[in-house]
């Protein structure tokens, strides 16, 4: 019978965890991101809004100018998926654009909600 104290137990258990966190860092098949970009869509936007840029290559600005016209009047406008997104892959990195598609946004949610009803 093999006498085991509490400090060569510890030490045993330190030294494998210590031996397989060397491992499971060389060996990266133990590491995965759960969000990545292929998971999350990004590669599929990108290609997405690569297209709308190019179909809206002039039209861009005056489409944009329109969506702002038709939220800003005070008719019955609806926004629809395809205008809705097309807004989205056109916009960009500006407080103009996000507050855009962030208002047609809520006219859409809340169409929708009008709808459901």
């Amino acid at each position: 019978m093999v006498n085991v104290t509490m400090s060569s137990a510890y030490t045993f258990r330190c030294g494998f965890l210590c031996w397989f966190s060397r491992y499971a860092a060389l060996n990266k098949p133990f590491s995965r991101k759960l969000y990545g970009d292929a998971v999350l869509g990004i590669d599929d936007f990108n290609v997405r809004r690569s297209k709308a840029t190019t179909q809206f290559k002039e039209m861009r600005e005056k489409f944009l100018g329109r969506m702002r016209e038709y939220l800003n009047s005070g008719e019955q406008t609806m926004v629809f998926t395809d205008d809705l997104k097309n807004a989205i892959y056109l916009a960009e990195d500006n407080d103009e654009d996000i507050k855009l598609v962030a208002e047609m946004l809520t006219k859409f949610n809340s169409q929708d909600r009008k709808s459901v009803v």
